[in-house]
């Protein structure tokens, strides 16, 4: 779930209600946070990892205590023959409004976060013999770069708005080409917005609000 899942009040009981779809059907899900999810009666983001950390097929992470925002993880995905990781699941937290207003009105990927998704990465690379593993990258507030893909002829899908990004570009992008590891990025935020296109080789999409 790509962020704005509870947004009204009561937090707890209506995670819970969430939940409660996936464990009847019995589907492992995880969560990278929206901007309205810590607005309502929960004092900050990680008191919403202390809720939904031990509900039924919940599979998503806090996340390391030292970097910026709440639910920085990755999730390997093992082969179908073998205990071989072959891709992985990388979210990110894309924060909510920086604190100072002169850099308009959303967050961004901090470099502390950045710095982990490159030594995670790096990490895996070298568990397989120095190859890339394929990824995918969940977040919630797009990159600065999906106005790249605005109005091209390999963009499909349904817009409804426009690309609410931060204002600050985080350089997470050029990391991501770098790597060489995520084939693709997906983010909620713009709940109008359902199209996929492609920039520097990577896909990069809207959900809605899923």
């Amino acid at each position: 779930l790509t962020g704005d899942i509870v947004t009204e009040p009561p937090a707890k009981e209506s995670w819970y209600r969430i939940a409660k779809i996936f464990e009847e059907a019995k589907i492992p899900w995880c969560v990278t946070l929206g901007n309205h999810d810590a607005e309502i009666d929960v004092a900050n983001r990680s008191e919403i990892f202390s809720i939904i950390d031990t509900l039924p097929y919940f599979i998503g992470e806090r996340g390391l205590e030292n970097i910026e925002g709440a639910g920085n993880y990755v999730l390997p995905v093992k082969a179908s023959n073998s205990e071989k990781i072959a891709a992985l699941l990388y979210c990110i937290d894309t924060n909510n409004k920086p604190s100072n207003p002169n850099y308009w009105h959303y967050d961004w990927v901090h470099f502390n976060q950045i710095e982990w998704y490159r030594k995670t990465s790096e990490s895996y690379r070298k568990s397989d013999d120095g190859n890339s593993i394929p990824a995918l990258m969940f977040l919630h507030i797009p990159l600065i770069e999906y106005n790249n893909i605005v109005g091209q002829e390999t963009t499909a899908g349904i817009q409804k708005e426009g690309v609410a990004s931060s204002d600050i570009n985080s350089g997470l992008f050029s990391s991501l080409i770098e790597m060489a590891d995520v084939m693709g990025v997906f983010c909620g935020h713009d709940h109008g917005n359902d199209y996929i296109g492609i920039d520097k080789n990577i896909a990069l999409a809207f959900g809605g609000r899923s």
